[in-house]
Parts: C-alpha cells; structure tokens; sequence
C-alpha cells in the first residue's frame, strides 16, 4: 500500500528549486571569498613589501649616520688641531668612504657627501631657530643617498631617498700660566703647583691623577700618563736650565698639612685622613723635544728623566733638574732644529706624573737662562712655561688670592671663554663667599662672576668675549682655604692658535 504525501505532489519540485538557489548562494559566496583573499594578499604583500624596503631603509640610515658621525668628528678634530678648512674638509670626506662606514662617497651612486663650515645646527632654517646660525667652531656633515626599493616599486615608488647629518663642535685650549714668581731660593708663594699620588682618591682635588672614587671604585678620569707643561725657549736665549721647586713629596717632621714657606706638600691616606711618610707620592719628571711640532707628541724626542719621592734633599728649594743646551738641533730627529713663526726655536714638553703613594706633591716650575752664583730668576730673563689643558693649583693660606689663569688671543673676539674648575670647595662647602670672580688685562674695568665647585664636582662658567677683545692674560679672585687642591681648564670658541680642545658631537 503506498502512503500518501501530505505535502502534494508538487513537493518534489519544490526541493529542487530550492536546492539549486542554495548552490548559487554558495557559488556567490566562494567568489566573494575569493576577491576578499585576494585584496588582502595583495594588502599583505604591500605590507611586507614596505617593511623590508623600509626595515633595509632604516639599517642604511643608521649606518648613514655613523659615517656622518665620523666625519664630522675628524673633521673637527683637524680645525681643533689648526690644520685648516681644506685639510677638515678631505678628512671628512676620508671617513665619510672607508669601506666600514658605508662607503658613502661624493658624487659616486648619486651620493652626496656636504661639508660645511663655519656652520649651524638646523642647516636651511630660520636664523630665529635656536642654535641655528653660522658659528666658526661647528663643523657639519650631511650625507644623502637615493636607495632602490625591492618591492615598493609595485606601487610605483623606486627609490628612497636616505638622509643622515651630525654637527661637531670643539674648543681649543688657552696657554694656562704655570710660570714661577719670585726669586730663586724663595717660596713659590700662596698657591703652587700640585697632584695627587695615583692611590689617591678623586675627590681629593685632583680628578686625574687619582685612581679612585670615593669609597675605592675606579675613577673613569684617571689618566696615567700624567699632565704636561709647555716650556718655551726663546731665539737667542742660550742654554736654559729648567728648575723646580720641591719636587719631592718629603714633608720636614712627617707633618701632614702645608704651611706656606715651610713646607708645601701634604701627607694623607687614600680616603683622605692624616697620613705620614708612609703615604708619600713620588713623581717621575721627564723633558722632551718636541720636533718642532707641539701639537703632536708621538714624535717627542726624550731628553732625561727624573724621579723624587721621599727625598729632604730637594725639599723646600729650586732644584735645577734639567739642562737645555743652546743647540736644539741636539734633540731633533733629523738634527736640524725648527724655527718657529713667532721666534722661538723649538718648544720642550715636560711631563709631570705621580706614580706611587696617595699624598699631594706641591711644586713650582720655572725656566731661564743658566745661573751662576746668587744670580736671581725674574721675569725679564725666563721663560713662560704653560699648562697644557689644565692648571693644577693649591693654596697654602687661609684667604683671597688672585691666580692667573693664562691667555686668550684675539681670535675669541665675539665669542666665548668657557672656565672649568674641579672641587673648590673649601669656601664653597662653608657657604662662605661662593663666587669666584674674572678679570682680563685688556678688559680693564670689566669682570665677570662665576661659582665655585663642590667637593669632587666640575663648575663651568661660560663668559661672553666682547667683539673689540685683543689678546689678553685671565685672572681669578677667590677666597679658598689652606690645602684646597683644585684643577683649572681654560678653553675658548674662536679659531687658534693654542693647543687642542675638546670635540663632541651636539648634533
């Protein structure tokens, strides 16, 4: 018996009609999906596509700007060296090509390799933009270079254009006076000459001669070679003796503290208590020639050697350590001797470390024609001598003092004199007369004021140099106290001469 269909006969019909729309609808479907995977295949790409060529845009830049890092720096650090504009300008572009630092050269692979000086920060915009004005002591490079994309081509992009630049600036160093006062046989007077033994520790007054920090970690400043001293020797002056004054680290009686035209020196354990003979420092003294070519030690000719530590013999005296003779062709290397523009024949470096012990040896230096008898040393028949970089002083009284820092040329007219002090604080730590006070000889009836330094901190005072500046000698006022051991830098923003300052990137 068949059984019947509720639904009709016409059932039948009806699933295949909606069976055949439901197919469509799932053909519809699987098309739409389709063009959405392709639109997002093709986003993908594009996405990948920009991060490579724009991830191998990023590794170029960086790479881009070490180059320009580097050129500006040796770039600098020729006008630094007074070698001039086009000497900067080939140095720059010598490092801008070594094979590690791109190579980017000019004109090569349509790079450009730009080289500006005197020069501004912000290059190409307003002059009302800080820091954004022409300036003799900034050296800038910019380098540029179109890089051909890998895959950013298919959105019509072919190249990037990859830009990179840094700016250099540096100072140059003033002649710090370290010439002696006085006469032979005589105390070098209220503030002398002084470092610190390498045990030492920094905060003692002297940040690079010592080894350590406060409580024994090393001392990133410790320089081991020492500080050095220009000595200049006239044309005509004949055979000149170099002296010092206590050159030893002996104190009469083992007694710790300075007393001014008794003793100098001063006896301490590293931490800085009362030390004995036990903590003497000994410092080596040694003469070079300097071939003629005073910015550049490496070809220093090496005249005699010297060393005192415990010695009384020497003590509280000018000794005369060392002897020039008047033929400076005797220290050449080529056994000719150099003449220099302004009538010297020849400088001499000397160089002063301390290589054992942790106390301060307080010295003074002079330089002169050779004496016979009581023949006195004044300042109509020495020498200068002068502090390369640095001026390391102590005082041997409790008061005011006027020191003379040394001379800035002509050239820093319209610019700046930047002072940098090391731990002057025996006033300042008291809160008693916290300035410091500066006076320059052709700026009569002008002074500046500046601050002290804390203990075992730098202070810098930056003073503004007049257009109508001439060259002249710099002097500080300041009250400190006995045994305030202090290191003194003097640098200016004006092209040379002087002796090589300091090079940093600020850009």
């Amino acid at each position: 018996m068949k059984s019947s269909n509720p639904f009709g006969a016409s059932t039948r019909g009806s699933l295949r009609h909606r069976t055949y729309w439901q197919r469509a609808a799932r053909g519809r479907r699987r098309g739409i999906a389709f063009v959405y995977t392709a639109l997002f295949l093709f986003v993908l790409v594009g996405i990948c596509a920009l991060v490579i060529d724009m991830g191998m845009a990023y590794r170029e830049k960086a790479q881009m700007q070490v180059a320009c890092d580097s050129a500006a720096l040796a770039g600098a650090w020729q006008l630094a060296h007074f070698k001039g504009y086009n000497t900067a300008l080939a140095e720059a572009q010598k490092y801008a090509k070594m094979a590690e630092n791109g190579p980017y050269e000019n004109g090569v692979n349509n790079c450009s390799v730009l080289v500006y000086y005197p020069a501004r920060e912000y290059q190409g915009q307003a002059t009302t933009v800080a820091g954004n004005s022409d300036n003799d002591r900034w050296f800038r490079v910019s380098i540029q270079k179109p890089r051909q994309t890998f895959f950013t081509f298919l959105f019509g992009r072919k190249n990037i254009m990859i830009t990179a630049t840094a700016v250099a600036t540096y100072t140059v160093n003033a002649a710090m006076d370290a010439t002696g006062t006085g006469v032979y046989g005589a105390d070098p007077g209220t503030v002398n000459l002084a470092l610190f033994g390498p045990d030492g520790y920094y905060n003692s007054g002297d940040p690079y001669s010592t080894k350590y920090l406060p409580g024994g970690t090393s001392n990133p400043n410790y320089n081991p070679n020492g500080l050095d001293f220009q000595v200049q020797v006239p044309k005509g002056m004949g055979n000149t003796a170099v002296e010092i004054f206590d050159p030893d680290g002996y104190n009469a009686g083992g007694i710790a503290s300075p007393l001014a035209g008794t003793r100098i020196d001063e006896l301490w354990t590293p931490s800085g208590a009362v030390g004995n003979s036990s903590n003497i420092t000994t410092t080596k003294y040694t003469l070079y020639y300097d071939s003629g070519t005073p910015d550049d030690p490496t070809d220093d000719v090496a005249i005699d050697s010297k060393t005192y530590g415990n010695t009384s013999a020497t003590d509280m005296k000018w000794n005369s350590v060392f002897t020039l003779n008047r033929d400076l062709a005797a220290y050449s290397k080529d056994g000719k001797g150099v003449t220099l523009a302004n009538g010297a024949v020849g400088n001499f470096r000397l160089n002063v470390v301390t290589t054992d012990g942790e106390s301060e040896n307080g010295f003074g230096l002079r330089a002169g024609p050779v004496r016979t008898g009581s023949t006195a040393f004044n300042t109509t028949n020495g020498t200068k001598i002068i502090g390369v970089g640095h001026l390391p002083i102590n005082f041997n009284i409790d008061g005011t003092a006027t020191i003379r820092l040394g001379t800035v040329p002509t050239s820093a007219a319209g610019k700046e004199v930047i002072i940098r002090k090391f731990d002057t604080d025996v006033q300042a730590a008291s809160g008693a007369a916290n300035t410091v006070t500066y006076t320059c000889s052709t700026l009569p009836g002008q002074s500046w004021t500046g601050k002290l330094s804390g203990n075992g901190l730098f202070a810098t005072d930056t003073i503004p140099v007049p257009s109508t500046y001439t060259e002249g000698t710099w002097s500080v006022t300041y009250s400190a106290g006995r045994q305030d051991t202090s290191m003194w830098d003097m640098s200016y923003t004006g092209y040379g001469p002087g002796t090589p300052g300091n090079i940093k990137l600020i850009r």
